[in-house]
């Protein structure tokens, strides 16, 4: 039994035994296999940890290369800014070509180089205009020069310029002080000692400048117009197609370039048609225009027609015309006295003068009297006086003894009469009652009864008179009746109550005619009436009715104004004006050239686009789009500018009915009509509180832009007046050039307050007034009339321009005459107010720190209007700019490039 046991436990020990002999190989592989795996999780953690050093490496490298492409972006912003950048200058006489090789415009692609020489880098050796250099490629070559059609270059957006330079223009470029017409120009930073050299430079290599064209983006600017390479310029909102007629360099107008309108110097005689009209020189082309004739204004009425003569006029009557101005005179049907018959029959008078005719009645044409001359009979020996002397005692005083015989001796027949005595029985007077006939001048006697009925005889003197033989007419004078004759003037000498002869008018009967109008006369005939038109006469009064007739304009025509119907481009001086045929002579014209338009000033945008690449080949590029603030233009806001904060009481309106401020665009060269101003722009809310308040009690005599009747155009336009932009100093530099360009000299204040005044007529371009200006009487102007004092208008004023109120700023406007401004007025208060007795000094050391008050005050009525006309207000003053912006050029856009 033991060993029994004793086996199996032996057994079982061996049992065991071999068992865990056979495990040991497995373990080592276990150990060994998990050596292997620690050893790959440790080799994979120190791969992954340098991958990551690389990758952070890498994009810190890219990183600094975009950030270098950006600085390179933002040093070019702030070197080609047009006043005070170094490479400004460099693109002064720069404009755009489609054609990359056609560089007889000047314009240029412009290379920043900025090559680091302790890399052994040189201008050479990054040309990047270059796609090969020494035959391999140029890892700094510019390839996104294509996609943008950089100077029409053909490309596509997203597409680069090949490496072989296919797409690019032969010739390379030259450096900026080397001469030559090269597409492109390059400026080396390491070569020019200037702040932009450094000793480490940054890692941007070049940088490309251009003026940016239409088709440059791609989408094109404007959106949706047909992108032909026009150059873009920024009005401070907007970019857009730069206008015709402005300068490329500077995105300004040009002073003149197209013609805005003809003036005429003399209208010329004779015309019966328009004449042609050629415009020649001046350095353009293409104007055309054509001329209108008008009546001369001194053309009157030539004739008048009397087409009915009417019936039942017993007077004259009155002719009245439409438009007024000639007169005339009717004449209505009568007939002058052809003779006078004379009836003595009955008739007892004698004459010791020579009676008159006098007619009477007969309705008489404007007084025309007939008169007449009498021709008496001295033969018929009447008895005009007796004078006698004797006396007769049996007689008593006072009573009249009839004569019963006696008289002159020498003959005669038919006297008879009475004789009177006195107290004292003396005949005292002889009564003729007939005159007799057929007596001599001489003594006689007389004999009567006294009472005792005895003959008694007086001695008598006596004196023969004449009687009417015939009447002569010497002027038949005019009657539309009959009129009546008379004898009239001195009376018959005798009998005491004569018989006259009875007188008629002849012819007789009289025509039955004489109540019609049978001719009109012209008695003035009046001005501006057109040669051969036909006016109606209107007769009233006289009684009668039915005339009828009508004046026909007289004279000749003249050239009276012109349209521009092509206003050509391109002009630099007024071109010569001929006019030729229409029949006439003697007019001439002029023209005046100007932008013609209502655009501002613009600023130019450039197309900014850099590379940078670092040590280790990373790469980036970068493209901005800058725009260049516009030169501050002073701008109209309305008819009246009151470009400053305007305090209750600085603004005086008038409250005469016959007066108007119009913000309606007159447009006086029929180009296109402006926008619609304000009557009255003025600064802020407050001020236009207070300038309606000012505007008295005729609102609506200020029309315009905003206005609603009863309601004033009278509208806050401080964005138009040029928002912050609107300082003293912008506008004090915009007169100051305004100054320089005076062509009639600067008028000078004259002994503190009096003021030096224009001459009577002025049309200058620009008329500078430094001081005070006082309009009075009868002045006409055109053109820029700027006064930096107080500006007083006074009588009858007519100025065809704008006028520039600004220093002072005070403008006083005097009733009684008429002032008249067809263009604009503009008043702003950019000085300090003078010390008395000392004149206004216009200076920038006596600038304000802000714009001030102006003020506009009207004293009394009178007849005034001041209406805006672009024509003469806008496109003056778009000749002259004022200076650059020193704003920061504005980033409009900027973004990554993937090349």
């Amino acid at each position: 039994m033991i060993n029994h046991n004793w086996n199996k436990n032996l057994m079982g020990t061996r049992v065991s035994s071999f068992r865990h002999r056979d495990e040991h190989g497995v373990a080592l592989l276990l150990t060994i296999f998990g050596l292997l795996l620690l050893t790959a999780v440790a080799a994979a953690m120190m791969f992954s940890s340098d991958s990551e050093t690389l990758i952070s490496m890498n994009y810190r490298d890219s990183q600094v290369a975009s950030y270098a492409a950006f600085s390179a972006a933002q040093e070019i912003r702030d070197r080609i800014h047009p006043v005070y950048g170094d490479l400004g200058p460099k693109f002064s006489n720069y404009a755009p070509t489609n054609t990359p090789d056609s560089n007889t415009s000047g314009g240029y692609v412009l290379y920043i180089l900025n090559p680091d020489a302790s890399r052994g880098e040189t201008a050479a050796n990054i040309a990047p205009w270059s796609p090969l250099i020494g035959g391999a490629n140029n890892p700094y070559f510019d390839q996104e020069l294509c996609q943008t059609n950089i100077k029409g270059l053909a490309g596509a957006a997203g597409v680069a310029c090949p490496n072989n330079g296919a797409s690019v223009p032969a010739g390379g470029c030259t450096s900026v002080t080397a001469g030559g017409t090269n597409w492109c120009k390059f400026y080396d930073n390491s070569s020019n000692a200037t702040a932009w050299k450094l000793a480490t430079p940054l890692d941007y290599k070049w940088a490309r400048v251009s003026m940016k064209e239409d088709w440059n983006t791609p989408v094109h600017v404007p959106s949706g117009l047909l992108a032909t390479g026009t150059q873009l310029c920024w009005d401070g909102n907007y970019q857009a197609q730069i206008p015709v007629n402005y300068n490329p360099a500077t995105c300004t107008p040009t002073g003149g370039n197209v013609v805005m309108g003809l003036n005429v110097t003399q209208g010329g005689v004779s015309y019966t048609a328009a004449p042609t009209v050629t415009i020649s020189g001046g350095g353009g082309s293409g104007a055309t225009a054509t001329a209108q004739i008008a009546a001369s204004p001194s053309d009157g009425i030539a004739s008048v027609v009397l087409t009915s003569g009417g019936s039942g006029y017993t007077s004259p009557p009155t002719i009245s015309i439409v438009p007024n101005g000639a007169t005339f005179q009717a004449v209505v049907a009568s007939t002058a006295v052809t003779g006078v018959t004379v009836n003595p029959s009955g008739s007892s008078y004698c004459y010791s003068g020579t009676p008159t005719v006098n007619f009477t009645g007969g309705n008489p044409l404007n007084n025309n009297n007939a008169s007449a001359i009498v021709s008496m009979n001295a033969n018929a020996g009447c008895i005009a006086t007796a004078v006698p002397n004797g006396t007769c005692n049996k007689t008593t005083a006072g009573q009249a003894y009839t004569i019963v015989s006696g008289g002159p001796t020498g003959g005669g027949s038919g006297f008879t009469g009475t004789v009177t005595f006195k107290n004292n029985h003396s005949a005292q007077t002889v009564s003729i009652t007939g005159v007799g006939s057929g007596y001599q001048n001489g003594n006689g006697t007389v004999t009567i009864k006294d009472n005792q009925n005895n003959n008694c005889s007086v001695t008598t003197n006596f004196t023969k008179g004449s009687q009417v033989s015939s009447i002569s007419v010497t002027s038949g004078g005019a009657y539309m009746t009959q009129p009546t004759a008379a004898l009239g003037g001195t009376a018959p000498s005798a009998p005491v109550t004569p018989v006259l002869p009875a007188l008629q008018a002849l012819p007789n009967p009289w025509p039955a005619t004489a109540s019609s109008v049978t001719a009109v006369n012209l008695t003035s005939a009046g001005t501006g009436y057109t040669p051969g038109t036909h006016y109606p006469l209107t007769f009233t009064g006289g009684g009668g009715s039915g005339a009828a007739g009508y004046a026909v304009g007289g004279g000749t025509f003249v050239v009276s104004g012109f349209t521009v119907t092509n206003p050509g481009t391109g002009y630099t001086s007024a071109p010569t004006v001929t006019l030729s045929a229409g029949g006439g002579s003697g007019a001439s014209a002029t023209a005046t050239i100007g932008s013609g338009g209502v655009n501002t000033s613009m600023g130019q945008v450039y197309l900014v686009t850099a590379f940078a690449m670092t040590r280790s080949g990373s790469k980036s590029m970068i493209q901005m789009e800058m725009g260049a603030r516009p030169p501050f233009a002073l701008n109209l806001a309305g008819a009246i500018t009151l470009a400053g904060p305007e305090p209750a009481g600085y603004f005086v309106g008038t409250n005469s009915n016959n007066f108007v401020v119009s913000g309606y665009d007159a447009n006086s060269c029929a180009q296109v009509a402006a926008p619609t101003k304000p009557a009255v722009g003025v600064y802020d809310d407050a001020s236009q509180q207070n300038v309606i308040a000012g505007a008295g009690t005729k609102p609506q005599n200020y029309i315009g832009a905003g206005a609603v009747p009863p309601n004033p155009s009278i509208e806050v336009a401080y964005t138009a007046m040029g928002g912050d932009d609107l300082t003293p100093d912008n506008l004090y530099n915009y007169v100051n050039n305004l100054r320089a360009s005076a062509t009639s000299p600067v008028l000078p204040l004259v002994s503190g307050t009096v003021t030096t005044s224009l001459p009577a007529t002025t049309t200058s371009s620009v008329s500078f007034v430094d001081g005070n200006l006082s309009l009075s009487g009868n002045v006409t102007g055109s053109g820029i009339l700027v006064v930096t004092g107080t500006m007083t208008f006074s009588g009858n004023i007519d100025w065809n321009g704008v006028i520039l109120v600004v220093g002072q700023g005070q403008v006083v406007q005097n009733g009684g005459g008429h002032m008249n401004v067809n263009g604009a007025i503009y008043v702003s208060q950019i000085m300090n107010p003078p010390t008395a007795p000392n004149p206004p000094v216009f200076s920038s050391t006596n600038e304000l720190p802000q714009v001030g008050n102006p003020n506009y005050t009207w004293n009394g009525g009178g007849s005034n209007s001041i209406t805006y006309d672009h024509c003469k207000a806008d496109a003056l003053l778009q000749k002259y700019d004022g200076n650059p912006s020193n704003k920061p050029l504005q980033v409009l856009s900027s973004r990554m490039l993937n090349f």
